[in-house]
């Protein structure tokens, strides 16, 4: 399914997107995503506008953990 507004919001605000999983069951869909953002310190505002988008629900944010790149 597409979301224009979801993928407008995320192509303002991060520099990478992958959705890393998706579940749906009777009456709504579950979608997670890895994002790395653009300003990381604006994480607050983006949230608040996945938020406000129509049929969103329970939108929670998570830092990556840092990682090691070899």
């Amino acid at each position: 399914q597409e979301l224009p507004a979801l993928d407008a919001l995320f192509a303002r605000h991060s520099r990478r997107v992958r959705r890393s999983s998706q579940r749906s069951d009777p009456g709504s869909t579950v979608l997670s995503y890895h994002l790395r953002l653009r300003d990381p310190g604006r994480a607050g505002q983006l949230l608040a506008e996945v938020s406000g988008l129509a049929g969103a629900a329970d939108v929670a944010g998570m830092p990556a953990q840092q990682e090691s790149e070899v």
